[in-house]
């Protein structure tokens, strides 16, 4: 565990101050194609079933974008924390403004976003689902801990608060971190946990996938395990290929360590599939952990990707949903603006035909989809600007300032010391 002084260093070495890390492609790449499957979960749900089965089945998985987001996250806390290591007097209390002024002035903004809405939609000026201990809960995160308040006042707020649980324990969960076999463990008891945790606290008060006890922390903190798995394999990649010898051999190593290391996970799934045979109570709780693999295998394709293209556009990885990536934050925050209420409103006037039929509800889907994505691109390119960046800027100015060194001795001080009585 890393020493009190060094709250967040990996390494103890010393290093000069550290800029921001660099942007990995394959980061934004995954946190582009997690933003897409939750814009589609939830214009398929707008459906209520309507869709054909294959069509309404490939817009549920859409809820496992909010996964790998997860896998992101902790792959990018990872990825920061090695990158500032022994770069900042107080990396505990830094890390935790930077995540602060990360998350909060964007999530602050939706809350009286989504108040007025609530007020046009139910033609009242204090929706009755509101309160002010609702309220409170949501302005410090801990909304995803209590029953009833954890999914209202902000569409989707739940895994806001999953994150900043996640960002109060990881520098606890830093000894985890540093080995693949270490974040493996982590993974498995920590979905063990949560089944249990599910079926007999979380899942009672609200069961059923996308109840209080799914979304609760609990059940998501195995994919943030995962999140490091996927940091362990990428960080043992980078050192081969350094290292790498003329004919390729440790290259090689590295791609029979992936190998190695889809199979533990593979065999991880298998054994917590065969637990969910047991017990439909355990089911639910471990949904986000058996999505989590999948979403960690696809981070590993966008990551093999990333190494090959290299800053050039690939299929997978490449600008466009990179850039759908970096506004991803915001794309969460303000889609819901266009998905559950802009875009149904228009085309339940201007759609022609009928409301019935495979055809017209998929034509309905498709639309809800695209018109909602570009209405939130444009709203997210206007919070990015004016909200979320100024935001990340107050908190970068606060870490200089609360991190710079006090000056021992001024001018005034050397000269009185120096001149003669």
């Amino acid at each position: 565990m890393p020493s009190s002084n060094r709250g967040l260093s990996v390494s103890s070495a010393s290093r000069p101050a550290a800029a921001s890390p660099p942007r990995l492609q394959f980061v934004n790449a995954a946190r582009g194609y997690a933003i897409l499957g939750v814009i589609l979960l939830h214009c398929t749900n707008q459906m209520n079933g309507k869709l054909p089965p294959l069509a309404f089945l490939l817009g549920l998985t859409g809820q496992f974008g909010v996964q790998l987001f997860f896998v992101a996250s902790a792959f990018t806390m990872l990825h920061s924390a090695n990158q500032r290591a022994g770069s900042e007097r107080y990396p505990l209390a830094s890390f935790y403004l930077r995540r602060y002024f990360r998350i909060a002035p964007l999530y602050y903004a939706g809350i009286p976003l989504y108040y007025v809405i609530r007020c046009i939609a139910d033609q009242t000026l204090w929706p009755q689902s509101y309160s002010w201990q609702m309220v409170a809960a949501n302005l410090v995160f801990i909304h995803g801990w209590i029953p009833g308040l954890n999914n209202l006042l902000v569409p989707g707020g739940w895994s806001i608060s999953a994150e900043f649980s996640f960002y109060m324990v990881f520098p606890f969960l830093l000894r985890w971190a540093r080995s693949f076999g270490y974040s493996v463990a982590g993974a498995a008891l920590s979905a063990g946990a949560a089944g249990f945790i599910y079926a007999f606290v979380t899942g009672p008060i609200e069961p059923g996938n996308g109840g209080f006890g799914h979304f609760h922390f609990a059940s998501q903190l195995p994919v943030f395990f995962l999140g490091f798995c996927a940091h362990s394999v990428w960080l043992r990649r980078q050192e081969a290929q350094n290292n790498s010898l003329v004919d390729g051999q440790n290259s090689r190593h590295a791609d029979v360590r992936i190998q190695c290391a889809l199979l533990t996970i593979t065999a991880l799934a298998l054994v917590i599939a065969g637990v969910l045979m047991f017990s439909a109570d355990l089911a639910v709780g471990v949904i986000p952990a058996l999505g989590g693999f999948g979403c960690l295998l696809f981070f590993f394709a966008l990551m093999r990707e990333g190494e090959v293209v290299a800053g050039r556009g690939g299929i997978l990885v490449n600008r466009y949903v990179e850039r759908i990536g970096e506004l991803s934050y915001s794309l969460y925050l303000t889609h819901f603006v266009g998905a559950l209420w802009l875009c149904p409103a228009l085309l339940d006037r201007v759609l022609p035909g009928p409301a019935e039929g495979y055809g017209y509800f998929l034509t309905y889907c498709t639309a809800n989809f695209i018109g909602t994505l570009a209405l939130a691109l444009g709203l997210s390119l206007l919070t990015q600007r004016f909200i979320e960046q100024p935001g990340i800027e107050w908190g970068r100015k606060l870490i200089r300032r609360f991190n710079a060194k006090p000056e021992t001795q001024t001018a005034a001080n050397v000269l009185s010391e120096t001149s003669p009585v």
